[in-house]
This record gives C-alpha cells, sequence and structure tokens, in this order.
C-alpha cells in the first residue's frame, strides 16, 4: 500500500526554526526564507484555507512548528495552509509515522501512512510482510506495540 497522509502535521512541527517569513505582500503570498538551503520562495495562502489562517493556536502550542500550519476546526486534522505552492524543500519531505534503525543508530527503514515500509534490508522487509499478514486490522496503538516488542527481538529499534 502507498503512502497515506492522515494530516497529522508530525511532519511539520519542528519546520518552524527553519522557515522564516521575510516578507508579508499583505495580499495572502508571503517571501519565505529557508534557513537550510538559503533559498527564498514566494508562497501563498491556498484560497480553500484563507479561513484558517487567523488562528495562531497551533503556534501557540508548538512553538517550533511552521508558520504555515493550522488546526483545522471541523476536521481536527493540521494542515498546510500554503501547500499549493509550498516550497520544493516542503513537497520533498518523506515524511514517515514510525523510523527503524539497528542498534548503531544506522538508518534500516521508515514506516510511512497506511502501514508501508521502506526499507533496503531485506530481512527486515521479510519480518514487515509476515507481520502485517499475521496482525491484520488491529488498532494503530497496538500494532505499533507489536511492532515494536518483534522488532527489537530482531536487533531493530523502533522509535515514533
Amino acid at each position: 500500500m502507498g503512502f497515506i497522509c492522515r494530516q497529522c502535521g508530525l511532519c511539520c512541527l519542528s519546520l518552524g526554526p527553519y522557515l522564516t517569513v521575510i516578507q508579508d505582500n499583505k495580499d495572502g503570498s508571503y517571501l519565505l526564507y529557508h534557513e537550510v538551503t538559503g533559498e527564498t520562495d514566494l508562497v501563498c495562502i491556498d484560497p480553500d484555507k484563507v479561513h484558517l489562517f487567523a488562528d495562531h493556536t497551533l503556534q501557540e502550542e508548538e512553538p517550533e512548528a511552521c508558520v504555515f500550519l493550522r488546526r483545522d476546526p471541523t476536521t481536527h486534522s493540521i494542515r498546510c495552509i500554503i501547500h499549493e505552492t509550498r516550497p520544493q524543500l516542503c513537497r520533498s519531505y518523506d515524511c514517515y509515522e514510525i523510523l527503524i534503525t539497528y542498534h548503531n543508530g544506522e538508518w534500516a527503514g521508515r514506516v510511512k501512512g497506511g502501514r508501508a515500509l521502506l526499507s533496503d534490508d531485506p530481512g527486515l522487509r521479510d519480518i514487515w510482510n509476515e507481520l502485517k499478514q499475521s496482525l491484520g486490522s488491529i488498532s494503530d496503538d497496538e500494532w505499533k506495540e507489536t511492532i515494536r516488542v518483534i522488532l527489537t527481538q530482531h536487533g531493530y529499534r523502533v522509535t515514533w
């Protein structure tokens, strides 16, 4: 199964310190500076998300969140209000729910939405496929804990 975005916002909750608005054009567009790449981008509030712009509650709760991240009061999802014009840095971000590493800290795999594993480790992929078949449709919390226990038994570290 491919990646399914659940609009949890985890991908952008720590990007605030790296993205700076350097110009407000007063028309819903902003010049954004990337601390990491040194690039600037012109971004615009998505027309269907203008109503979310004034609410800064998420930034008060999560001070390191991207300045363009908002909680949608209707769906309770966390939304990027510049999604249509988001910078390339944001477009190329590879969201994941679970990080799997070897005991030395080296990356072994990532789990994206829909319980999809990305890994070059054939042993991990075999374990994963077997687990997906045997675990079926248990709750996400049960699933994560079971994954953590079993992968730890196989010598991996699991974080989320």
